[in-house]
């Protein structure tokens, strides 16, 4: 008994500890200059989020109902838990088909560090689906963590050229 109540907790704070990584990179982490690296990566990274999400809601029913509880308290949780579970699932499924999701993907490789090669300075277009391409910027981009790439963007007529080696290579993307 003591070893289901201790995996239920562990249930429940590891479902708790995805809501809070899920709610934050859907929201304030959109609105920062650290994106993934590798498209596909990222592609994979919001499907695990944005499928689970509704699930590991319901499982934090390991944590919040309990047998000391009244009756009455343990179903309000209950139902108050999956409607909130239900709500993610159909703010997800909205946002699945909304037209105004997408992402900056490469187009073009214009610059490379001298010194640091794995710094770039990149052509990104805003890639809207089958509704094709929504604005272009140019960024530098610097690596972080291995998986991530701190984003600024940059003026390429005030680049300091000495710096810099030219490349202006389409990239690929597959």
């Amino acid at each position: 008994m003591k070893i289901l109540r201790i995996g239920l907790k562990i249930i429940f704070w590891l479902a708790i500890f995805f809501i809070v990584i899920s709610v934050y990179s859907l929201t304030i982490a959109q609105n920062i200059n650290i994106e993934f690296a590798d498209w596909r990566l990222m592609q994979k990274y919001y499907a695990i989020d944005l499928e689970w999400l509704p699930i590991t809601v319901l499982l934090t029913l390991c944590g919040t109902m309990k047998r000391k509880n009244s009756k009455l308290k343990n179903i309000v949780i209950a139902i108050t838990t999956t409607t909130v579970a239900l709500f993610s699932f159909f703010i997800i499924v909205g946002t699945l088909f909304a037209i105004a999701v997408g992402a900056w993907i490469d187009t073009a490789t214009l610059y490379e560090n001298r010194k640091n090669h794995h710094i770039t300075i990149k052509e990104q277009r805003f890639d809207k689906g089958a509704l094709g391409y929504g604005g272009i910027r140019i960024v530098k981009l610097k690596p972080f963590m291995k998986h991530w790439n701190i984003i600024t963007e940059i003026d390429t007529a005030t680049l300091n050229k000495s710096k810099w080696i030219l490349l202006n290579k389409d990239e690929e993307q597959y």
